[in-house]
């Protein structure tokens, strides 16, 4: 007996294989069939494009962007490097994270302000590489934007 599962959008039962796998989603599989999820990245690019053309521009400018160009590879990965050379500490607590997820030691959890099932780690301090929260992209942001202004704050009263 062939597995079926209910797609969210347009609430056909389908075959399992006509749902991408997933690792943020119970039962491996996404809410949305194939058919629903690409016709929604086709309208979401067509609503974005003029967006997506100029930071396209941009990082093409800045030699960032990952064509088929080998000087832009090579810039991109300059950039890269130089981030991770910069930032060792940071990378490193990074790659213990995603060794730990993948081992089963460290397990993904809800976001801590508003319950968000896909997150990622929040490192409070970088030489406690395992001590995380897990927030939403949207509320880690949030979190950085307000850390930031509180030290300008501080920084500019005598």
């Amino acid at each position: 007996m062939e597995h079926v599962k209910v797609c969210t959008k347009c609430l056909r039962h389908l075959p399992l294989d006509r749902f991408k796998n997933s690792r943020n989603y119970k039962g491996g599989k996404t809410s949305r069939c194939r058919d629903c999820l690409n016709t929604e990245r086709r309208a979401w690019w067509q609503a974005n494009a003029v967006r997506l053309n100029a930071q396209k521009r941009e990082m093409k400018r800045l030699g960032l962007w990952r064509g088929k160009c080998p000087e832009s590879k090579e810039a991109a990965a300059a950039h890269s490097k130089a981030w991770v050379e910069r930032n060792p500490e940071r990378r490193q607590a990074l790659n213990k994270v995603q060794t730990a997820l993948r081992a089963g030691r460290l397990h993904r959890l809800p976001c801590l302000m508003c319950g968000e099932e896909k997150t990622e780690a929040h490192h409070a301090s970088y030489s406690l590489p395992l001590a995380v929260s897990w927030l939403c992209r949207a509320c880690h942001v949030q979190l950085h934007n307000e850390h930031r202004d509180i030290l300008r704050e501080s920084r500019t009263t005598p």
